[in-house]
């Protein structure tokens, strides 16, 4: 019961919601000229990139920025359901989406070098995919 509920409520829906914006912002890097060391947190400190994207890439990060609040959410209301170990990934995640959000609204300046540090963080995946797969004994 206790594992379901972890699944239901917490493990379900953040790995929904990542898994889903995961792939859009996949498409979104296919996109680039040079996808392999593109990274949006790095892109949306330069004014210009953004404004040369098509009207639906920019909708596209516009709603890869918002997912953070959407995670955020899920975190909150079920962050009891959350084993220990796992925290740090997801406070880790939930600093980055915050980052995200602010540097697409221009809130973080110009300087893009103190907020590099918040790229998100790969390893995240594979840790909510053990823990919604762990067993309580």
């Amino acid at each position: 019961e206790y594992l379901q509920e972890k699944l239901d409520n917490f493990f379900g829906p953040f790995i929904m919601i990542s898994n889903s914006n995961h792939l859009i912002a996949q498409d979104l890097r296919a996109r680039q000229p040079n996808p392999t060391e593109y990274r949006l947190l790095e892109k949306l400190f330069d004014e210009s990139w953004l404004g040369s994207l098509s009207e639906g890439d920019q909708a596209l990060v516009k709603d890869i920025c918002k997912t953070g609040k959407r995670l955020h959410a899920v975190v909150e209301a079920h962050s009891g359901l959350v084993d220990p170990e796992i925290l740090p990934y997801i406070s880790r995640a939930m600093a980055h989406f915050k980052i995200l959000n602010l540097a697409y609204k221009r809130k973080l300046g110009t300087d893009k070098q103190p907020f590099l540090r918040y790229v998100y963080p790969q390893n995240l995946d594979p840790v909510t995919q053990a823990g919604a797969h762990q067993s309580p004994w």
